[in-house]
């Protein structure tokens, strides 16, 4: 097993990781929190380039309970976390998330200093309309950091859904948890 002792961006802490896998992008984690390498790694964006992140109007998609989703929720008041509920009101409240469709956001010009999605903009249906609403909602000097996967050749990317004419969302393949 692959172990490794180090200072963790995700958890904010000296930590031991290791290696739970054969996947380095997924499988070398925190010891602590539970981390991988692209939470470390966008923590350490987010202190070098916004080191007054904790004062900043920060946006997640889709958060997670480890790493950098848990350091905003504790260190930044004014903290963000969203998830899509398509069947719901956006701009909303719904089971301790605000409800934001990236292609269709209900914040405010020039309201958010910084988006964060991890690995959420290869689900979107028309990523280019997600990028100009980001867009349209950062003020000015406000940043989108994001990040998607790499080629996994054991596991190619497969569409799963489409919308037809009237924008209604056709399964093509059944999801999964």
């Amino acid at each position: 097993m692959f172990i490794n002792y180090g200072y963790c961006y995700g958890c904010h802490q000296n930590v031991r990781s290791f290696l739970k896998g054969d996947w380095w992008r997924d499988d070398y984690v925190c010891g602590n929190f539970g981390s991988i390498p692209r939470e470390r790694a966008l923590m350490y964006c987010v202190e070098k380039f916004f080191p007054d992140w904790c004062k900043m109007v920060i946006h997640e998609s889709s958060p997670n309970p480890r790493g950098p989703s848990s350091r905003f929720k504790s260190g930044a008041p004014h903290y963000v976390p969203t998830q899509y509920f398509p069947n719901r009101k956006s701009g909303l409240i719904y089971q301790w998330f605000r409800n934001e469709n990236l292609e269709s956001l209900t914040f405010k010009d020039e309201s958010i200093d910084l988006h964060i999605t991890q690995d959420v903009m290869e689900h979107i249906f028309d990523p280019l309309k997600a990028f100009q609403e980001i867009a349209r909602t950062l003020k000015s000097g406000g940043a989108h950091i994001f990040t998607t996967p790499l080629v996994n050749k054991n596991n190619p990317t497969v569409v799963c859904a489409q919308r037809d004419e009237h924008g209604n969302v056709n399964q093509l393949v059944l999801p999964y948890n």
